[in-house]
């Protein structure tokens, strides 16, 4: 069984992989609405790392995950 911290750390990777590849895809597309829609993407993947770092460091401290709100 995996621990919560655990899970949190793959989900940072996770997110953090979703957008070194939609950045990525951006360099190789020519079309710009695909590359808006590729950049906004890529936005909402760091935002949900930086969210899931946030309660990974707020557990480190001790913390008690109350809500899983964002």
């Amino acid at each position: 069984m995996f621990e919560i911290k655990e899970i949190l750390d793959l989900a940072i990777r996770l997110e953090k992989n979703g957008e070194a590849t939609y950045r990525q895809a951006i360099l190789t597309s020519s079309n710009a609405e695909l590359k808006a829609a590729l950049d906004w993407m890529a936005q909402e993947e760091a935002s949900h790392g930086q969210w899931f770092s946030k309660l990974r460091t707020s557990l480190d401290r001790g913390s008690k995950i109350r809500s899983w709100r964002r």
